[in-house]
């Protein structure tokens, strides 16, 4: 099919066939060979290795097996089958690389956007229940379209390169514009709460304990309780860090103990809690154990307490003072004993709180724009290969 569509002085090439490319597997090195002194040469073993365009050396190896040159196209055959990235100078290469090399009938930039357009075909063509693979034979036998005329070739990968250029551009503008939104919310609370022990306060403001302004809700249910089939469940994974999002990861309810939650109580993860994860539920519900409910006392607002819990002084204290090594907990009798800088007045509190609430839903806005335009930007160089390629079905 692929030679019945290609335009005039095209023809179909085999990575196999060394006409347009040469290919070589890599190959393991002796173990004992391994190092992370820079001795011998760069050792690369697979798409953990790679960068955007280069690979990134973490280890090196002094007795190589498998050499691949300056500019020579490094092809994942192991999970993933397909992403490349090009070699930037002399290495070594692993199973789970294999190398294509252009020869003199070939542009290697060519070479190098046509195997990118093909990755997902290479991908289908891998095999095994868990890790994806790709056999030589497999390889061998790919096809792609090229022109036999390699100054085509070169005018073809030069318009590529131009147009991938501008969207490289773009893309970095779109990666900085979501940055900075980023940026912004991390700021606001460091702008708003910047008091740490022992500075002087401004007028109106005065320390108190958290212990004054919230109460943990103990209220469980159990596996056997009928709400608890009914009860929608939140677990520390469905939290995203620092933004009070809810996501809708995949998680599987237990089918243990959990604690009961409802509108008026704030979410507060006390499992590594410099993930900072924080949420305002909006119905009632059940929360795994290490997403406890909290309730604002002495008629403070939860957006108010959130934005406290939220702060750098009671996240870092909080870190301090966790417990367990691996995976630390918040101890929440220090979280009550500390003391927080806040206005006197509980309504200057509360009018501050959901000043910051509203903002963070402003941010969440901008940055779930700026992720949006960032998705399309990247799905841009593809849009293109495909644009150049896809006569060839």
């Amino acid at each position: 099919m692929m030679e019945k569509n290609l335009p005039k002085g095209w023809t179909v090439g085999k990575i196999g066939d060394n006409e347009f490319c040469t290919l070589i597997m890599g190959q393991s090195p002796p173990g004992e060979s391994y190092n992370d002194q820079k001795i011998g040469l760069p050792f690369y073993q697979g798409k953990s290795d790679f960068g955007l365009t280069n690979p990134k050396a973490t280890v090196w190896c002094n007795k190589p097996t498998r050499i691949a040159e300056p500019n020579d196209i490094l092809l994942c055959v192991r999970a993933p089958v397909g992403p490349t990235n090009i070699a930037n100078e002399k290495c070594c290469i692993g199973r789970g690389l294999a190398i294509v090399r252009s020869t003199d009938k070939t542009d290697f930039d060519y070479l190098n956007y046509v195997l990118r357009k093909f990755e997902i075909d290479l991908a289908a063509t891998g095999s095994g229940s868990v890790f994806d693979s790709v056999g030589k034979d497999e390889l061998k036998a790919f096809k792609f379209p090229i022109p036999k005329d390699k100054k085509e070739q070169k005018r073809i990968s030069k318009d590529i390169k131009e147009k991938l250029t501008t969207i490289d551009h773009i893309r970095l503008s779109a990666q900085k514009q979501k940055d900075a939104v980023e940026s912004l919310q991390g700021a606001l609370l460091r702008e708003v709460f910047p008091y740490k022990e022992g500075d002087k306060l401004p007028e109106g403001w005065r320390r108190e304990k958290l212990e004054k302004i919230f109460e943990e809700v103990k209220n469980q249910v159990q596996p056997y309780d009928e709400e608890f089939k009914t009860l929608p469940f939140i677990g520390l994974e469905n939290v995203v860090s620092h933004s009070r999002e809810y996501t809708d990861e995949e998680y599987n309810p237990p089918s243990s103990t959990c604690f009961r939650f409802d509108e008026s109580n704030v979410l507060y993860g006390k499992l590594r809690p410099y993930l900072n994860k924080v949420y305002l539920p909006t119905t009632k519900g059940k929360s795994s154990m290490e997403l406890l409910p909290l309730k604002p006392k002495n008629n403070y607002s939860r957006e108010f307490l959130a934005a406290i819990l939220q702060s750098n002084a009671v996240i870092g204290d909080t870190v301090k003072f966790s417990t367990g090594g691996r995976m630390p907990r918040a101890d929440l009798k220090k979280l009550k004993n500390l003391k927080v800088a806040i206005p006197k007045d509980v309504s200057e509190c509360n009018k501050l709180g959901l000043e910051i609430e509203n903002k963070i839903r402003k941010f969440i806005k901008l940055r779930n724009q700026s992720s949006t335009q960032l998705k399309a930007i990247e799905a841009l160089p593809a849009a293109i290969l495909r644009e150049v390629f896809d006569f060839a079905k």
